[in-house]
């Protein structure tokens, strides 16, 4: 699968439900290409792009520039490009490369004087070994790149080709858990995001489309997608078309009632059904967190066009259906949700190991990919399968390097091509202890298809968690007073870490009064179990502390008191395990617009509650005639930190939840 992403395919009539052969289409979308390749010629016909860096063993980084434009015009000019950004000299990323992207059945190439849709060239800039060897500022490192303009006929961008285009990543300082202040970036701490598939250049109309996110962290850290406005300059976003924007950049019911168009934080993925044709931008930004940090975020810009796909020449005279994939654990006491569609059909679909795996383990499951659609001459469409994630990658690449997973064809010909039905098995040996292992571990599979124009795709994604440390005690606080007159004394004890071989340390967060910033005090002696705070002022204080180990393992507490009050508001995010719901599984988390909660002990009247930092419960919800499973809506939380309550009769179980 080609390493790229999104672009824009110059435009088409906007109409509905047009039927016609893929022959008679071609022919026309040839004219009008070749009409609107008349304007412009000096126009970069940029579609999209990114800018991504390694940080290399020295300690250095290395940045990448990617492009895109149309096969329009003339070719873009291969000089080296210069990243502005707030060092001297700037960062200047010579011409590596450029190739064709194909999203379509046709191996054609670039034809700058008749472009054809689906075929688009990408340029690839990178630059040598830079140093940076100032410390970051709190708003953040950031690179960027403009150049105009935009290519022409993005229907949802007003007056595309005059609008210039900007692109950027930002790196931020970032605090290790076992220090307080930010690390140097020299030598350097992080990679960003790498894009391992491009985004989709050519959707069909009258049919379900997944748009996803091919995005890996090397190191680990956690990534959250949005939508974003695409900009002109740094602090200018784009005109907008009316009907259009940022946050609806593709067709919706505005334009027809039957139009569909969500878009999905976690992981990325948006869904497009369309009854209007056109040429469209899409911009979205990458987050990256590492330990609740903010660590870097990436500006990832294509263009999308939507056409009819409908060839009257198919076998079964209707469009192809998306590959159906069922999935198969190898241990059935796992708690499993085996299928959340994450798209009206089911296009992309997700798989949950709840039992947590921890060193020593072995993680097995196998998949299945079944498709009987037909191509136009009659035979069986072809499935090919491309597989990744951090501890995973079908190139022979595994990213993390440690703690490889492999998959194994179960097909008759040992690949991963087949027709009707592809079949493999995974497998995860966690033999050690390595960064960003802990927590959930995220696996892609891609099924594509041969069809024509456009290659169906369905995606299967397979969240495992894994938890290091299993420790029979965890840090907690057992006791914690105020007084009554300010100033007051607080003193805050906890049991004892007992992963002593690998403890890096206690963190203590306060904070005084709602929406100040959080204090971080360290303590890095394992058999430290309390810490003295003196002649805190009045009002409310918050507490949390934190043991960290070398795998990243993070067990929280919370501590909440008045001192104006002389009242101690406790929440505790560790269960009473006599009294705890047993095998619940609470998930997403991070949140999305919901959160399912399953126990085989949820049943009958089922109460939950969410409280806020200062304790508020900000949902009330009971459920009555609950059976093993309900969907609490979260969509009206703002981002932050909660405590998700269940209680269901004399059970009760607390989780601790980020959105």
């Amino acid at each position: 699968m080609p390493s790229t992403y999104g672009m824009k395919i110059y435009i088409y009539p906007m109409r509905t439900h047009s039927h016609f052969s893929l022959g008679i289409s071609l022919r026309k979308l040839f004219f009008a290409f070749a009409m609107l390749a008349a304007f412009g010629g000096q126009a970069s016909h940029l579609l999209g792009g990114d800018i991504t860096w390694q940080c290399k063993g020295n300690g250095k980084f290395i940045f990448r520039l990617t492009l895109y434009r149309d096969c329009a015009g003339i070719g873009m000019d291969t000089t080296a490009k210069m990243l502005q950004a707030p060092i001297s000299p700037s960062i200047l990323c010579s011409f590596i490369r450029k190739d064709v992207v194909l999203t379509s059945c046709d191996t054609l190439p670039c034809n700058y004087s008749n472009p054809i849709p689906g075929i688009v060239e990408r340029y690839i800039f990178e630059s040598g070994e830079v140093a940076i060897t100032s410390s970051f500022p709190a708003g953040g490192f950031t690179v960027s790149f403009t150049e105009c303009c935009r290519a022409a006929g993005i229907i949802n961008l007003d007056n595309s080709p005059s609008q210039n285009f900007y692109i950027s990543s930002t790196m931020y300082p970032y605090t290790p858990p076992a220090s307080t202040n930010p690390s140097w970036p020299y030598p350097c701490y992080d990679n960003s995001p790498q894009f391992i598939n491009p985004l989709p250049t050519l959707l069909c109309v009258n049919k379900g489309n997944i748009i996803t996110n091919a995005a890996l962290d090397p190191d680990g850290d956690s990534l959250w997608f949005e939508l974003s406005s695409s900009k002109l300059h740094s602090t200018v976003p784009s005109a907008y078309a009316p009907g259009y924007s940022f946050s609806a950049p593709l067709p919706d019911t505005s334009e027809n009632p039957q139009n569909i168009f969500s878009y999905t934080n976690n992981p990325g993925a948006a869904y497009s059904f369309s009854l209007t044709q056109g040429t469209f931008s899409l911009s979205q930004t990458i987050y990256s967190y590492r330990n609740g940090q903010l660590i870097s975020k990436v500006m990832r810009e294509g263009t999308i066009a939507i056409t009819s796909c409908i060839d009257t020449a198919q076998c079964s005279g209707k469009i192809p259906g998306p590959t159906k994939i069922t999935a198969q654990w190898s241990q059935p006491s796992d708690s499993l949700l085996p299928f959340i569609p994450l798209v009206p059909d089911s296009s992309y679909v997700r798989f949950v190991r709840y039992a947590p795996a921890t060193i020593g383990d072995t993680v097995r499951f196998s998949l299945n990919g079944f498709d009987a659609d037909s191509l136009p001459n009659c035979t069986p469409e072809t499935i090919s399968l491309s597989a990744f994630g951090l501890f995973l990658d079908t190139s022979g690449i595994c990213q993390a390097g440690v703690n490889c997973a492999s998959i194994i064809s179960n097909n008759p010909n040992n690949g991963f091509t087949n027709q009707l039905n592809n079949t493999v098995s995974f497998e995860w040996p966690i033999t050690t202890c390595s960064p960003g292992l802990d927590g959930w571990q995220t696996f892609y599979f891609d099924f594509s298809t041969n069809t024509c124009p456009y290659p169906s795709l369905t995606r299967a994604e397979v969240k495992v968690r894994v938890q290091t440390n299993l420790l029979s005690t965890l840090p907690d606080f057992d006791q914690a007073t105020s007084f009554i007159t300010p100033p007051g004394d607080v003193n805050l004890t906890w049991s004892r870490y007992e992963d002593t071989a690998s403890f890096i340390s206690y963190l203590i967060w306060h904070r005084y009064k709602n929406g100040a910033p959080y204090i971080i005090l360290p303590v890095y002696d394992v058999l430290d179990t309390s810490y003295m705070f003196s002649m805190l002022p009045g009002g409310k204080h918050t507490f949390w502390v934190r043991a960290t180990d070398q795998c990243n393992q993070k067990i929280d507490s919370l501590q909440q008191f008045d001192t104006t009050l002389s009242r101690v508001d406790f929440i505790s995010t560790l269960n009473d395990t006599e009294n705890a719901l047993p095998s619940l599984a609470v998930y997403p988390n991070p949140m999305d617009d919901f959160v399912q909660i399953s126990s085989p002990a949820l049943k009958g009247e089922v109460h939950v509650f969410v409280f806020d930092v200062t304790g508020t419960a900000v949902i009330r919800q009971t459920f009555y005639d609950v059976r093993n499973s309900i969907v609490l809506g979260t969509a009206t939380l703002p981002k932050g930190f909660y405590l998700l309550q269940i209680k269901q009769g004399s059970r009760t179980s607390t989780v601790k939840m980020v959105k």
